[in-house]
């Protein structure tokens, strides 16, 4: 990771949503495949440094960015690794719900109006109450 990125609305670091990635921002990336929870086929590239997932659409855009790397923050300092409380001191207007598991380990996200489209996971709910961390990051829209 050659510049320090950030977690915005818009994406995460140099890969922006809506937006074909570069070719020189995935020569170190695996491509991927997978399926959801819900069992929609998901594609796109994974990166190792920062640990990064970039999910396409079928035009070959990014939809959605799921981040694991805990050296990755929003402008307020927070991300995978961060409890609930740090985002709370962040972003007073969090928001947490309990969903279904998308990935796993993950029924439990908190987002806030500050971020739109960003989404801060935990494994649980009662997890995120007794000072779990987040244990990931994605930044997608409908």
């Amino acid at each position: 990771m050659s510049k320090m990125w950030t977690v915005s609305a818009n994406g995460i670091g140099e890969f922006k949503l809506g937006v074909v990635p570069a070719a020189e921002n995935v020569t170190e990336a695996r491509p991927f495949e997978a399926f959801i929870a819900d069992g929609v086929r998901i594609n796109g590239w994974e990166l190792t440094a920062p640990r990064l997932r970039v999910e396409l659409n079928d035009s070959g855009a990014i939809r959605a960015l799921r981040l694991f790397a805990v050296e990755v923050k929003t402008e307020a300092g927070v991300g995978v690794g961060s409890t609930l409380e740090a985002l709370l001191a962040a972003y007073p207007d969090l928001q947490t719900r309990s969903l279904p598991p998308t990935l796993g380990k993950d029924r439990c996200n908190a987002s806030t109006r500050a971020l739109p489209g960003v989404y801060f996971h935990f494994e649980s709910c009662d997890a995120a109450d007794s000072g779990a961390g987040v244990v990931r990051v994605d930044v997608w829209r409908d």
